[in-house]
């Protein structure tokens, strides 16, 4: 089988009201109107494009002005910090994408990542840390991944303390705040747990998909030629 003719063979398998694929119309279309809803909140979207063109402009700024003036050497972390703010920016634009589609706990997983890598940039550019025992790595020895693991995760706990813990400057109800968060945060990474509870209307047959409501169900899909007939997810 060729691999036209396999692609072929799946579009016919998976052929819905005379469409291929016609039963993932209906999240599409829902996707759609969660889109629409959300675009509603400009306050929001105002404040993140705005941010969005900064970032973009400091970069085109510090690269095509500003770098080539400089006849000082440049610092020897500018090559660690720069990919993790790239990084960063990426996470957020592709999480705002992902959440305004109707999927926001899929977003709110991967934000987790974001603030952690930006709570470490950040204790390292006030030298709480620095960026090589943020990557598990001691200058001067040879790398050892068992000794970089261990290295890595006890920075990681020294600048918690540090940044947003009990040694830190913050305020007690600022610190039980970030821990809530926290464990949220560490509710939906590990187990899926909010997503979890939004899957009873799967359950019941009457899940349109999974993040999001509506009118129509999967369980309603015309199958050509039969009427009417229950399709479980």
């Amino acid at each position: 089988m060729s691999p036209e003719e396999f692609v072929k063979r799946l579009q016919k398998i998976s052929e819905s009201d005379g469409s291929p694929y016609g039963r993932l119309r209906l999240i599409t279309e829902e996707e759609k109107k969660y889109n629409s809803s959300v675009l509603q909140y400009t306050g929001h979207f105002a404040l993140s494009n705005a941010f969005k063109c900064f970032f973009l402009e400091t970069v085109e700024l510090i690269g095509a002005y500003c770098r080539p003036r400089v006849t000082a050497p440049v610092p020897e972390f500018y090559g660690l910090f720069v990919p993790r703010m790239v990084h960063a920016f990426h996470s957020l634009w592709g999480t705002e994408r992902v959440a305004i589609n109707g999927y926001p706990l899929l977003a709110y997983t991967v934000l987790r990542n974001v603030f952690d890598n930006l709570i470490l940039a950040s204790a390292s550019l006030q030298k709480v840390a620095d960026f090589y025992r943020v990557e598990g790595i001691e200058r001067g020895k040879p790398l050892n991944i068992k000794s970089m693991k261990t290295l890595r995760k006890r920075t990681e706990h020294e600048v918690r303390l540090k940044m947003t813990g009990k040694l830190s400057e913050l305020t007690q109800k600022t610190r039980d705040e970030l821990e809530k968060w926290d464990m949220m945060f560490d509710w939906e990474v590990h187990g899926a747990r909010f997503s979890l509870i939004r899957a009873q209307e799967w359950l019941k047959g009457t899940a349109l998909c999974a993040n999001m409501s509506g009118t129509r169900c999967l369980s309603s899909i015309r199958v050509e030629g039969e009427g009417d007939v229950p399709h479980h997810a």
